[in-house]
């Protein structure tokens, strides 16, 4: 007769083997953007406005290479930087604030892993 944590022991060993090295997770200057990086279609942005908090979001370069928050109307963007972009939605937004201050950074997501579990480890 077998012991009850013969088959226990079985299914941890099995499922032990399944594991693989753990993955190192990026570091910041792995997914940091350079400040001076040219935006381009498809980019979400991040923008801040300091004078107006309500209005900040993250927003998407569109085909037609540009971006709009409410007050701003199109903006261009594929292109430039950042920091330009910025100063031109500060531009768009005096007609309706006073002292608007924005910042533009791009959003970068971390490089996506998968796992696969075999199918017999379940």
């Amino acid at each position: 007769m077998t012991s009850p944590a013969l088959p226990c022991l079985l299914v941890m060993l099995s499922l032990a083997a399944c594991v693989s090295a753990p993955i190192a997770a990026p570091t910041v200057s792995a997914i940091a953007v350079e400040p001076a990086a040219n935006v381009a279609i498809g980019d979400r942005l991040d923008v801040i406005v300091y004078s107006a908090p309500e209005l900040s979001r993250t927003v998407e370069v569109g085909p037609d290479g540009t971006i709009a928050i409410a007050y701003s109307g199109p903006v261009a963007a594929a292109g430039k930087t950042p920091a330009a972009i910025a100063e031109a939605l500060s531009a768009a937004l005096s007609g309706e604030l006073l002292d608007p201050r924005v910042d533009v950074f791009k959003v970068v997501s971390p490089p996506s892993c998968s796992c696969d579990v075999p199918a017999d480890a379940a």
